[in-house]
């Protein structure tokens, strides 16, 4: 992934054929970073693990079956659709030896930038990296103008998936109709949000929004606080009290959890939604009003009715229209621009972002709560994270990340000693991540900490390195001795830096080590992880 400071784009390059890809590199490298892909796997890795500005694909990467190559490019639509899908934002330049009509219309049909014959690569380069970089600023441009026209400055409906689309689309369409609106999903998807966009949308919106939660209050206090009460109406009923109805008027009142309102309780709404007045509690004058009501539960409604817990005649009074909010686990693409929104809202004015791999976290977990359990959340996010720059890796935040449930320990009976638990921790977390690094990034501890636990427990653990076979450098050429050196390096280590390898070859050139460095990216042994930082594979 290239970080936040690097001056240059940064490419994935998708190319099966040695030979081709070792040209096409002879090109990129010296302008760009660029980062090698050599099957569908490699690719289909890379681009779930980090971020790239553009993507160069050979489209006809072979697919086994059985004995038999195919290489008829379906394989390369796959990995086109995955880019799509998960980054959409990517511009795709197709690179291949073919140029049927059939297959570049094909192509282009898919909305890729262009389509590069390899004979001709190095001359077509700056054209097609200039058109790509201008597409790609534009797209990302368009999604902030659209973020920026439809999120208000207070209870922002913040977005980016296709559900959501629909959604906005019929909120705007109820919006203009003056009627009743029931909201429906889980709890925790921000009812309170989408009902106040569609106030603020209607020919109402200049009049009051008043919300309750129907729930949260006790039921012999819910008609009084919907309705007011007269001074002597009963005990304790010291003064006169305007209900919210009046509150409400010519305005929107919002009820929320409607089917926790008590059966009695809901005739009385009914007869107010039909005739538009009502009295006071303990009253005799009846009040008009003019209200507009949406109202919201999380239950199914028809299951309620079925069950004589919710008047069949009110539910079709108050669902004249009813707009769906699928839970957020159904609509991952909204989590990271909601993450962004609540590090803006609880600490503005910083620069904070989170690593990919712990927005992909986020996006692997099942969210019960909804957007009020991500907003909390990332609200213990930020109260470990101090200050007001930089980005979040999971070993910052690794007790603030929810865990899936599959991924907890069960503890059984008689096994509560903490040293026994710690192992257990440390175990499966050595099972389930593929180096000591990254385990450690999630159990929050350091990498020599890991091992003195490894040590003191009694772990045995199998690093799955390579052959560890020792090899004679003195019967190596120096290109070959230097590379060896590197790979004896490498099985000490699971992650180092470029200037780890510079001081490992007595001061050579950073370009040098660099070098050295891609040739076991393209040898399949390390990975890039960062700008500057390594990992073994």
């Amino acid at each position: 992934m290239r970080n936040s400071d690097s001056t240059k784009t940064t490419i994935l390059l998708i190319e099966d054929d040695a030979k081709d890809r070792s040209l096409i590199l002879s090109v990129l490298r010296d302008q760009y970073n660029v980062e090698v892909a050599a099957d569908y796997s490699q690719a289909e890795s890379k681009i779930k693990k980090a971020n790239f500005d553009i993507v160069f694909l050979d489209l006809m990467l072979p697919a086994r079956q059985g004995s038999r190559i195919q290489e008829d490019g379906e394989l390369g639509f796959k990995l086109l659709k995955l880019i799509r899908e998960s980054e959409p934002l990517i511009p795709i330049v197709v690179i291949s030896a073919l140029t049927s009509t059939k297959m570049v219309l094909r192509i282009l049909q898919e909305g890729i930038v262009d389509f590069i014959v390899k004979d001709d690569f190095e001359d077509q380069l700056p054209m097609i990296m200039r058109r790509a970089e201008l597409i790609r600023q534009g797209r990302i441009e368009q999604l902030i103008l659209r973020c920026e026209s439809r999120v208000p400055e207070n209870n922002q409906l913040v977005f980016a998936s296709p559900a959501m689309e629909k959604v906005i689309d019929q909120i705007t369409n109820v919006a203009r109709e003056d009627i009743s609106v029931l909201l429906l999903g889980e709890t925790g998807f921000g009812k309170e949000v989408v009902a106040r966009e569609i106030h603020a949308r209607s020919p109402r919106s200049t009049g009051p929004f008043v919300s309750v939660n129907c729930g949260a209050i006790a039921q012999g206090l819910l008609e009084s606080e919907l309705f007011g009460h007269e001074k002597g109406a009963f005990t304790g009923a010291d003064k006169r009290k305007v209900g919210l109805f009046e509150l409400a008027h010519n305005g929107t009142l919002f009820l929320d959890e409607i089917t926790e309102m008590p059966f009695d309780l809901q005739v009385k709404l009914l007869r107010v939604l039909q005739e538009n007045n009502f009295r006071r509690v303990g009253g005799e004058k009846s009040l008009s009003v003019n209200v507009r009501i949406i109202t919201a539960t999380n239950k199914e409604v028809e299951s309620e009715v079925k069950a004589k817990r919710f008047r069949e005649d009110l539910f079709y009074r108050i669902a004249v229209m009813q707009v769906t909010v699928q839970p957020l686990r159904e609509r991952t693409e909204d989590i990271e621009c909601l993450v962004q929104h609540f590090i803006d809202k609880y600490r503005p004015g910083s620069d904070i972002g989170l690593s990919p791999k712990v927005i992909r976290t986020l996006k692997n977990y099942n969210w019960p709560g909804n957007v009020r359990e991500l907003e909390n959340v990332v609200q213990r996010i930020l109260s470990i994270f101090k200050g007001n720059k930089g980005t979040i890796y999971p070993r910052d935040v690794v007790s603030c990340i929810p865990t899936t449930r599959q991924d907890l320990i069960p503890v059984e009976d008689g096994q509560y000693d903490l040293a026994w638990i710690e192992k257990q921790v440390i175990e499966k977390a050595l099972q389930h991540f593929r180096t000591q690094a990254e385990a450690v990034k999630h159990l929050g501890i350091s990498e020599s900490k890991l091992r003195r636990k490894i040590q003191e427990f009694g772990i045995i653990y199998k690093r799955g390195r390579k052959s560890q076979t020792e090899v004679d450098l003195s019967q190596l050429g120096e290109p070959e001795r230097k590379l060896q050196m590197i790979r004896d390096f490498v099985k000490k280590h699971d992650t180092f830096k470029t200037s780890d390898i510079v001081e490992l070859l007595d001061g050579v050139a950073n370009k040098t080590a660099i070098a050295k460095l891609n040739e076991l990216i393209d040898a399949g042994e390390i990975v890039r992880i960062s700008r500057g930082i390594y990992e073994s594979r």
